[in-house]
């Protein structure tokens, strides 16, 4: 409980990094309703239809953007008091769960309960942890595989406006901006939960709705773990590593302590050891 209270004043801290990401996203995913408006047929493809639309846009953002990267300090100290890489990636996962997942899934069960009856909670229930459970494997791994530092956005600003070889120190910043929507766009044109949904149920045949439910939920968390694990293989096979950040950690005014953490992270550049020579 510890563990979790400090997880949880961390994600409510100024600046609350991804926490700003909700409530942005929130309103993105509405103004994006008005342009693109969701087809349905009948009231319960109406509840489910919008909480899993809500649910998808806030959580491609939520869990993809850059976890380690914002609380690189915290990580690496954690690391060597002897945590475990798994023990702090579920940890994150459960605040995520408590602050994003939860609300939304009270939110799908009192509508679907007040305008479809009891009865239908079967399947709104595992259809709205779905795809939440799909984002949180696939945040874990865009989490290991591309945290990002964070820098200070004026410096960002004026280095930007300096020229165009600056561009390439924000690169990451940029791909990491970029990485929950493109995995939306993605996710939403090919209806990859969709498509999975289906071949469940050819798999299982015409199941009643407790058990298509069921099912539903099973496969959600076999694709979460499996996720999950893999992130964690990576972590042990090629370590916590920045990539395309070493001059980002030499020229910008990071933090202190984020630079101190950056620079275990980065081989040591051959200027830097000629000039300590």
């Amino acid at each position: 409980m510890k563990l979790l209270r400090e997880e949880l004043r961390w994600t409510f801290t100024w600046p609350c990094g991804w926490l700003q990401g909700v409530l942005f996203n929130l309103v993105l995913a509405a103004a994006y309703l008005v342009v693109w408006p969701l087809a349905f047929d009948d009231h319960y493809d109406v509840v489910l239809l919008f909480t899993a639309y809500f649910a998808t846009f806030i959580m491609a953002d939520v869990t993809t953007t850059n976890i380690f990267g914002h609380d690189i300090v915290r990580t690496l100290a954690a690391l060597r008091r002897g945590r475990s890489f798994a023990s702090l990636i579920l940890m994150k996962n459960l605040v995520q769960t408590i602050v994003v997942v939860m609300p939304m899934v009270l939110l799908t069960i009192g509508v679907t309960w007040y305008v479809d009856g009891a009865e239908e909670l079967f399947l709104a229930i595992p259809g709205i942890l779905y795809p939440m459970l799909l984002w949180l494997g696939i945040g874990n791994l865009i989490s290991v595989l591309y945290p990002v530092l964070p820098a200070p956005i004026n410096w960002r600003i004026q280095s930007i406006r300096a020229g165009r070889k600056q561009w390439l120190l924000h690169a990451p910043m940029l791909i990491s901006y970029a990485i929950p929507y493109v995995l939306y766009v993605l996710a939403a044109t090919t209806d990859l939960p969709g498509n999975l949904n289906a071949l469940i149920r050819v798999v299982a045949g015409t199941p009643h709705k407790w058990e298509s439910g069921l099912i539903l939920l099973v496969a959600s968390i076999i694709i979460y773990w499996g996720l999950t694990w893999f992130s964690l293989r990576l972590v042990r096979d090629r370590g916590f590593v920045l990539p395309m950040q070493s001059d980002l950690v030499y020229q910008a005014p990071l933090d202190p302590e984020v630079k101190d953490a950056a620079l275990e992270l980065l081989p040591r550049r051959a200027d830097v050891a000629d000039a300590a020579n």
